[in-house]
Parts: C-alpha cells; structure tokens; sequence
C-alpha cells in the first residue's frame, strides 16, 4: 500500500510538472493557476488522488478544444502572431481591423489596440493596408514594418495579417511580404468556424484589377470541400472582387 502511495504520488507529480511547462508554452499560465495547482498537489492526500487527476485530465481537454486549427506552412515565419486563441467557455467575438494607411491620424491606432485588448476577443484579423509602401526602398519597407509590428505585439490575443495594396505593391515588397509571413493566403479554424484569408493584390496589382491567381481559387475550393460541415465561413481579403470580369 505505501509503495503503491509512493508511486502514485511520484505519477501526479510528473504529470503536473509536464502540466506546468505545457500551459507555459501556451500563455496559459497565470500567478493564480500555478499557486492553485500548486496547492492542490502539496495538499495531495491518497484519497483525493482520482480528484485530482481528474482535474488535470479535465484541464487539458478543455484547454485543447478550442485551441486555433493552423494550416501548416513551410516557413519559420508564418502570417499570425501566435498560435492560441484567447477563448472565452461562453462566448466566441473577433475583432477585425481595416486600412491603417493613406492619411491616418497618429495615435488612432495605438488607441484601438488598447480598446481591442478591453474587449478581449479570441483574435484579430486584418484586411490589409498595413504599412504605407509603394517603395522598393528595402530600409523603408523595413521600418515601415518594425513600426507596425511594435503595435501588434502589444495585442494580448492572436493578430492575423492580410496583405493590401500598401503591403503587397511591387515585387519587391512582395518578396518581403513572403520574407515575414510565409505565405499570401491560408486558412485556419476555430469553434467550426473556417477562416480564409486571401491576398487580392495576386500580381502586384497596386489597386489596378485586382486578382486572386489561380492558384488562390484552386485553395479556395479545395478548403472549402474539406470543410463542407462548418457552422460559417469567414473569407478576408483586401479589395472585392464583385465588378471583376
């Protein structure tokens, strides 16, 4: 009975410490979640030992259910900030945002972070217009984005990016777009919702006929297929393509 105690509470405490590192990787980890499963195990008793694991197995399943569904991508870099959603058990918003280019007024975007991080949605989209650009100045374009990205690191959730004329306007920039993100189009999935992310500018269009490619449209409809059971189906992108011919 002892060495089966002993055993016992040495496999819980493998576990929490596996549990520990895990919500840590994923930002989960709060001051108070690591003293109560910390207390929980100093307190452990051989009694409440199916208590207790039941806890970690519940925390876990909950944790892993509404986690974000990425497509894969052959990039270190990919086109979002992180990779876990900040979920709420009784609620799913999401905030989109638009052009921060082409005549804006300083600090209004500083602002709308602090607003976005009140409201706490589970993420942020872009549609584009993130930067100035029309430049093939590599120094521009890379200022441009470090000034950019030194708002988005301050959202408290994931930030999706979405490339608009000002990204994507030449082949250079469209190269440094790939450089950053990855990719120009993806998709990914939350609480069966499909999420398509597209770039409009397909040919470094500069707001002149804009495009998809065919490869975009042959990505679209395979998506699509692949989630025929989804609740809704969010497609994001820069410029409609309604008029086009």
């Amino acid at each position: 009975m002892i060495r089966k105690k002993l055993f016992l509470m040495s496999l819980l405490k493998l576990i929490q410490e596996k549990l520990l590192v895990c919500l840590a990787l994923m930002g989960l980890v709060r001051q108070h979640v690591s003293k109560f499963v910390s207390i929980n195990f100093c307190n452990f008793k051989y009694e409440k030992k199916y208590s207790n694991l039941f806890f970690i197995l519940f925390l876990i399943k909950v944790n892993a259910q509404n986690k974000l569904q990425l497509q894969k991508i052959n990039s270190e870099n990919k086109p979002w900030t992180y990779e876990r959603a900040n979920d709420h058990k009784n609620k799913f918003n999401f905030v989109v945002v638009a052009d921060r280019t082409g005549g804006e007024r300083k600090g209004v975007w500083q602002k709308g972070i602090e607003k976005i991080n009140l409201i706490q949605p589970a993420f942020v989209v872009s549609v584009g217009d993130l930067i100035n650009g029309y430049t093939e100045d590599l120094e521009t374009i890379e200022a441009e984005w470090q000034e950019f990205n030194s708002f988005i690191k301050k959202l408290e959730m994931p930030f999706f990016y979405v490339a608009g004329n000002h990204d994507y306007t030449n082949e250079v920039m469209g190269n440094e777009w790939f450089k950053r993100f990855g990719t120009d189009y993806y998709h990914f999935l939350y609480k069966n919702v499909l999420f398509i992310c597209l770039n409009s500018e397909y040919g470094h269009t500069a707001t002149k006929n804009p495009d998809l490619g065919e490869d975009q449209v042959k990505f679209v409809k395979k998506i699509l297929k692949k989630n025929a059971n989804v609740d809704w189906t969010m497609i994001f992108m820069h410029k409609h393509h309604y008029c086009n011919n």
